[in-house]
């Protein structure tokens, strides 16, 4: 097992703190062999991003995500998936910091792409539809978020099946 998927297991079992460190220690590691660039070092500080989003140090979150995607951007495109996961990434911590309206518009883009990209019925498609709900239901746009929740719903249960998590989310 690695070490990055050691501290992704880490951080989905709580123990954040743990994971925090293992990201840390291995994105020095990263930098100092691989170079800034390199995509294992821009996913594990993604993955950092997100976690200290999590732990609600929300500026350094930002700038942490903000770094990653330019680099992405740079390395790969504005409409890559590695990319567009990165902006999703820090939709949410726009989320989490009431900036809701900031967070629905890049939700909005980064669906509108991934459909374009990867197709309506993706997994990752069909992510950025349930995040843009949430946006909307933070907006108090409830009529909206419910199409969107129950488009997401039988999108899932139809490529995914009934019982798997992602749809057993959906249905929440």
């Amino acid at each position: 097992m690695s070490i990055f998927s050691l501290a992704v297991a880490l951080s989905g079992q709580g123990k954040d703190d743990e994971a925090r460190e293992m990201y840390l220690n291995l994105l020095e590691v990263q930098k100092r062999v691989l170079g800034d660039e390199d995509l294992h070092t821009l996913r594990t500080a993604e993955k950092l991003a997100s976690l200290v989003s999590r732990q609600g140090d929300y500026e350094k979150a930002e700038r942490m995500y903000q770094d990653v995607i330019m680099s992405l951007k740079n390395i790969l495109g504005a409409e890559h998936p590695e990319t567009l996961e990165a902006s999703s990434g820090i939709a949410i911590l726009y989320n989490r910091q009431g900036r809701i309206r900031e967070a629905l518009e890049l939700h909005e883009h980064v669906w509108t792409l991934r459909e374009q990209l990867l197709g309506p019925m993706h997994p990752q498609t069909l992510e950025s539809m349930r995040e843009r709900a949430e946006s909307l239901i933070q907006l108090g746009r409830y009529e909206q978020a419910a199409t969107l929740y129950q488009k997401t719903l039988q999108r899932r249960e139809k490529i995914l099946g009934f019982d798997h998590p992602a749809t057993a989310e959906a249905r929440q």
